[in-house]
């Protein structure tokens, strides 16, 4: 009579498996579902003083703009402020840095030095895009970006589902 040993059943087991996955060829991957979008971001460094700002560009061939109230006044409390847009494929904000954070017993407020920056996201990756910055309806700044553009894998590069993202920025605080 064979007398069954428990504390070998792991070991042979895993031997076994371990044999036969070698000998296969086959490796497991894990794919996760992750997901991004295509996006190009536009950060603009606005100049010192409060203004709004009207960004208009070109994109699929159809006029568009957003426009965001660049005061410090529209900002919350936690620095960052959202504007409007023609088309729902681009979003504006303003984000500012914060200086000080003032307190009262429980309650803090943070100090704003001014916008930091403005960001237009477009949810598309256009080879070219002209885009006109106006600051408080007088034209700041022309130009043509061409973007260049990284792929992002989430969920690993041999994985499915991926995106391309760029980043431009314009500085109004120098000169054009």
């Amino acid at each position: 009579m064979t007398r069954w040993n428990a504390a070998a059943f792991p070991i042979i087991t895993a031997i076994t498996f371990a044999s036969a996955a070698g000998s296969s060829g086959c490796e497991l991957k894990s794919c996760h579902s992750a997901g991004c979008v295509d996006t190009l971001q536009l950060k603009v460094f606005p100049e010192p003083s409060a203004a709004t700002y009207r960004l208009e560009f070109i994109l699929d061939g159809e006029q568009q703009s957003c426009t965001i109230d660049a005061t410090e006044t529209n900002l919350g409390l936690n620095g960052y402020a959202n504007g409007e847009c023609s088309t729902k494929r681009a979003e504006v904000s303003l984000t500012s840095r914060s200086t000080a954070q003032h307190c009262v017993d429980d309650r803090c407020v943070n100090a704003y030095d001014g916008p930091s920056y403005i960001g237009l996201s477009l949810y598309a990756t256009p080879d070219e895009l002209p885009v006109s910055i106006i600051r408080s309806d007088v034209e700041a700044r022309t130009i043509v970006l061409t973007p260049s553009y990284t792929d992002q894998y989430p969920n690993g590069a041999d994985c499915t589902g991926h995106c391309r993202t760029a980043t431009a920025t314009v500085d109004l605080r120098t000169a054009k």
